[in-house]
């Protein structure tokens, strides 16, 4: 069952911490979400976030947010998750580049399933 905001308020008044330092730019958030309804166990979400801690922050406040609207806690992909896709991306589209360049040059494609597009 979902906490009420009240509830919230009392479990991370201002300054409380919920953000706990982990290294350099990485940041645990520790937040309980209420109470198991047959175990009546305490819920408690954990994420890592990379970046600020102002990005810790606003996850916490759109988890919190989330929370005081009766909606449960989605799955998430963070921002440096996309930050890693980004890049991944951009160094397959340079590999790609790459091998396009030495294949119109001349270079042999080994046999096999695969081609380039």
């Amino acid at each position: 069952m979902p906490l009420t905001w009240d509830e919230l308020q009392k479990l991370h008044p201002p300054g409380g911490r919920v953000i706990e330092s982990c290294g350099d730019r990485r940041w645990r958030v520790i937040l309980p979400v209420g109470r198991d309804p047959i175990t009546g166990k305490k819920l408690v979400h954990h994420k890592a976030v990379r970046g600020s801690k102002a990005d810790a922050q606003r996850y916490v406040d759109w988890i919190n947010g989330l929370l005081a609207s009766g909606q449960a806690v989605p799955a998430t992909v963070s921002q440096s998750q996309l930050r890693e896709l980004r890049a991944l991306q951009a160094k397959a589209d340079r590999l790609r580049d790459k091998l396009r360049v030495a294949v119109e040059a001349g270079a042999k494609v080994e046999p096999g399933p695969l081609e380039l597009r």
